[in-house]
């Protein structure tokens, strides 16, 4: 299949974020004013975050995938995903279980886990 006839990963982000925002501004009409933050701003966080591991993420396919790019170069970009991964797991534990973003966010931390484990193991080692 042609990837051009496909949305990218971003359009669909996006898009899934727009419809979790309808759905919040429309639940909200029924529900009392709050006195701490609102969920939405912790939503943004999460979301931000989120679009920051896939953007590592994405970096980091390019990165692994040049050969004229050494292990050593890639190694910077393994550390920025563990750091991502620790900001990003706690604003997915607070997320609803039907929120769209919690899915998309716990996939992104599965994959990186699993390329820094791959990483580190060696596996990448010419």
């Amino acid at each position: 299949p042609d990837p051009v006839d496909k949305p990218s990963f971003s359009d669909v982000l996006d898009q899934t974020v727009q419809s979790s925002h309808k759905v919040a501004k429309t639940e909200a009409i029924n529900i009392p004013p709050m006195t701490g933050p609102a969920p939405i701003e912790a939503g943004n966080q999460a979301v931000r975050s989120t679009e920051g591991m896939l953007d590592s993420l994405a970096q980091y396919q390019v990165k692994l995938a040049d050969a004229s790019v050494g292990l050593r170069e890639v190694a910077p970009f393994v550390k920025h995903m563990q750091v991502q991964m620790k900001t990003l797991t706690p604003l997915v534990n607070r997320m609803a279980d039907g929120d769209p973003i919690k899915g998309i966010a716990t996939n992104a931390l599965v994959l990186a886990a699993k390329e820094v484990a791959r990483f580190n193991a060696g596996r990448y080692n010419p």
